[in-house]
């Protein structure tokens, strides 16, 4: 075949770790194999014999692995580029010297695609690149593709939030690529294909295929995906073929040595020179390497032991993963996802829990149990959110936790930067402040700490002092025991997925070895922020009128804001009352008692409380209906025509703005998603993310005597929503897609649908529930509940197909 193949083998597989520790990923053995094997045999098998590696970490143990090809029956050179030029510039080093097509494969993904078929296509189609393309039940650890009737890509995204998920076609990582798109990547700079060789292709409408491939798959790119591989080959899952003898499904190479004692459940493999003792129980999908050594009664399930390592009497083991040469002494155990570093020592009766790793080189004392990480010190596990960490003081963000989430973060910056950090006031996330604190010191980044303040006013403040990120520390629901790190960028919202995921991979790590005495960074107290961030919001809001004619303002709102807005509101001669209105139900009522003119209340909420405002009248505004009032607002006022709304806004609301000279800018849902397309687009509204600045933009427009019409001039609406069960989200997303394609369609976050008599949303369900979320929304409310039952029906139809 005319295909010159490009292994990119240079990944450090920072997920893998500690396995990786001391092996390069492409090396991690599958069923006995190297997984780059898998890779050079698939090429091999389709005639493809001039093979190229692209080499970084610990490539030389991959030169040496593989040579020059010739036990492999191929021609393999390695590259290793003299500066940092990423995936698709790393490519064109290595292909340099050809003037084929080139097919690009990960050394460390396992598969059976059917090259020579993809091939055919991409030729067959006059493509200049195609994406080879597998559905998957998670496609957001990937990056996914939407596919037009003919097969051209349409759109890309890399790595997408649960919200921006728009198909269940995952890029595999596996490409052909004609010798003019070789030709684009830049040989000076960093150039990645996802981030940007891809965009660039659609930008300028060159044609981009997607290939759906149909054999086996498996990016081997952290534990659980590593033991899923070494199932799947043994169940015979992928076309690959065990190189063991197939004794009843239980796989064993030349060389080993069985007792007849021993108790062997299939499958599972053998290798050679193992020794397997006396009453050893193996049991179903365990993999033993080369000369390791099992001692008597030793009890082992579902799990991987690489090349020689030592088990002693009385082991147990359940779905762990031993390195080479460890030791694992009598008694000892390990159990569910943990993992044991190369050359440790695990000593007499000791324990390494679900889901622990120990780094290479340790020795574990007799007796210990090993609960966290082992890496220079103890660490533990947690899973990050979409803004950062959350979960209960007592048990997922202790101090300790707390100083590694700040040191992680720290570690991903200059040791230059500036972050600053503020809390909520709450004793507990006070607390968590400090240890926050410390642990971004000892990476040698200064800090700037700042009193207890709401969220609105910390993000002002991260701004106005160009620092470098932020971590804010909230209890998201007013619930003591429970607490949110927010990690902020230079924008002061939310940091990308990109830069949370690097974050992740350092915590996943263990804790970060502090910089020395001299580097690390200081701690300056700062004050004065709520004076620059009041004349702010007096800059932007003209508060005039306030002064002309008094407003009696009653307000129950969260104690940390209003100590906040209370002060500025009465300078601006605003009579500010303080009620409880049992969460806004009897808000009328207390109107009505107090004489007051309007009415505010925000419940509990650590970024974006939301109000609710009502006015002596009666009338009530909240939600999607206050911000296109306050856009509303803006507009006749000359003051902005440009905003980016959230995807969810209501098209009725969405046109009255548009027929009033808006133009609209839509941004997913999520609160920090829309907050930061707001800043890039330069199309900030204050009130729209500040709770002050929406108390204060309402109460001037009541005191101008405008609030009653506007609230009456907003078109009538009608929304409902539902969940609907579903396993495989981006299947489902993408088969919606095509039944709809051609009609008036977005796909910002899930996919929006624009109806003649209304609209609707599909996305993903919050925090990770297997379902979809319909929204559907119309000026008429029987419009409404039509297409509610309409999508519905479509939804379990589609679902009811996989």
């Amino acid at each position: 075949m005319n295909l010159k193949a490009v292994i990119m083998a240079g990944g450090e597989g920072t997920r893998l770790r500690p396995i990786t520790c001391t092996m390069p990923k492409p090396l991690v053995p599958v069923a006995g194999r190297p997984v780059i094997d898998y890779c050079v045999e698939l090429l091999q098998k389709h005639e493809i014999t001039d093979i190229s590696t692209t080499l970084f970490y610990l490539g030389n143990m991959i030169e040496k692995h593989l040579g020059s090809g010739e036990n492999y029956g191929v021609k393999i050179t390695h590259s290793v580029t003299p500066i940092p030029l990423g995936t698709a510039g790393s490519v064109r080093f290595a292909a340099s010297d050809t003037n084929s097509p080139v097919l690009v494969i990960s050394g460390d993904t396992l598969t059976d695609c059917d090259i020579s078929h993809a091939y055919e296509q991409h030729k067959s189609r006059g493509a200049c690149a195609t994406i080879v393309l597998k559905q998957v039940s998670s496609p957001g650890e990937y990056g996914v593709a939407l596919m037009d009737s003919d097969g051209r890509i349409t759109r890309f995204y890399e790595k997408p939030s649960s919200g921006e998920v728009f198909s269940d076609l995952a890029n595999t990582g596996i490409y052909i690529l004609e010798p003019e798109v070789i030709s684009m990547i830049p040989t000076d700079r960093a150039f990645d294909f996802s981030l940007d060789l891809f965009p660039l292709l659609l930008e300028k409408g060159m044609p981009v295929y997607g290939y759906e491939m149909q054999g086996y798959w498996c990016d081997i790119g952290g534990i659980k995906q590593y033991m899923q591989a070494q199932r799947d080959v043994l169940d015979r899952k992928t076309a690959f073929e065990p190189k063991a003898g197939n004794h009843g499904g239980v796989y064993i190479e030349p060389g080993a040595h069985i007792s007849e004692n021993a108790r062997i459940s299939p499958p599972c493999y053998i290798s050679a020179g193992a020794e397997i003792g006396e009453n050893v129980r193996l049991e179903s999908y365990s993999v033993i390497g080369k000369g390791v050594k099992i001692y008597e009664n030793a009890d082992i399930k579902r799990s991987v032991i690489m090349h020689d390592s030592v088990i002693h009497e009385n082991t147990e083991l359940r779905g762990a993963i031993i390195c080479p040469n460890v030791t694992m002494d009598r008694y000892a155990s390990a159990f569910e996802s943990s993992v044991v570093g190369e050359h440790s020592v695990i000593g007499q009766s000791s324990s390494i829990s679900c889901g622990a790793s120990v780094w290479p080189d340790k020795h574990i004392k007799d007796n210990s149990s090993v609960c966290e990480n082992i890496v220079w010190g103890t660490g533990k596990r947690m899973e990050f959110t979409d803004t950062g960490v959350s979960g209960y003081c007592d048990t997922d963000i202790s101090p300790e936790t707390a100083l590694r989430v700040g040191s992680s973060f720290a570690s991903t910056l200059s040791p230059f930067g500036q972050i600053g950090i503020a809390s909520d006031g709450r004793r507990v996330t006070s607390m968590l402040k400090r240890a926050a604190t410390a642990g971004v010191i000892s990476q040698g980044v200064d800090v700037m700490s700042f009193p207890h303040m709401p969220y609105s006013l910390f993000s002002f403040t991260v701004r106005h002092l160009g620092l470098t990120g932020g971590i804010y520390i909230s209890t998201a629901t007013g619930d003591s025991h429970s607490a949110a790190m927010t990690l902020c960028d230079h924008t002061g919202t939310a940091v990308q997925s990109s830069v949370r995921r690097k974050v992740d991979k350092a915590f996943s790590m263990g804790e970060q070895k502090p910089v020395t005495h001299r580097e690390i960074g200081i701690v300056e107290e700062i004050t004065g922020t709520v004076k620059a961030y009041e004349a702010e919001l007096l800059r932007n809001i003209n508060c005039e009128k306030l002064h002309e004619k008094p407003i009696t303002l009653l307000l129950d709102i969260p104690a940390y804001l209003y100590e906040i807005a209370a002060p500025v509101l009465l300078r601006q001669g605003v009579n500010v009352l303080s009620a409880d209105t049992e969460r806004g139900m009897n808000m009328q009522m207390k109107i009505a008692a107090n004489n007051a003119d309007i009415g505010c209340y925000i419940s509990e909420q650590a970024h974006n409380p939301s109000p609710a405002f009502m006015l002596k009248s009666g009338k009530s505004v909240q939600g999607s209906a206050l911000l296109a009032l306050f856009a509303y607002d803006a507009l006749t006022g000359g003051r902005h025509n440009r905003f980016t709304v959230p995807v969810t806004l209501p098209d009725e609301y969405a046109r009255m703005l548009m027929d009033k000279g808006a133009q609209l800018i839509t941004a997913p849902e999520q609160w920090h998603s829309w907050q930061r397309a707001s800043y890039v687009n330069n199309t900030v509204l204050p009130e729209f993310f500040d709770p002050l600045a929406a108390i204060l933009r309402m109460t001037v427009m009541c005191a101008e005597g405008k609030a009653e019409k506007m609230i009456s001039d907003l078109p009538e609406t009608y929304k409902q929503e539902y969940t609907v069960p579903c396993n495989d989200f981006g299947k489902v997303l993408r088969n919606l897609s095509n039944e709809v394609h051609g009609e008036d369609t977005e796909t910002i976050d899930g996919i929006k649908i624009h109806r003649d008599n209304g609209w609707v949303i599909v996305k993903a369900a919050n925090n990770g529930i297997a379902a979809c979320r319909i929204i559907c929304g119309s000026f008429k409310e029987e419009y409404a509940n039509d297409l509610s039952g309409m999508y519905i029906d479509k939804l379990k139809r589609i679902i009811a197909k996989e």
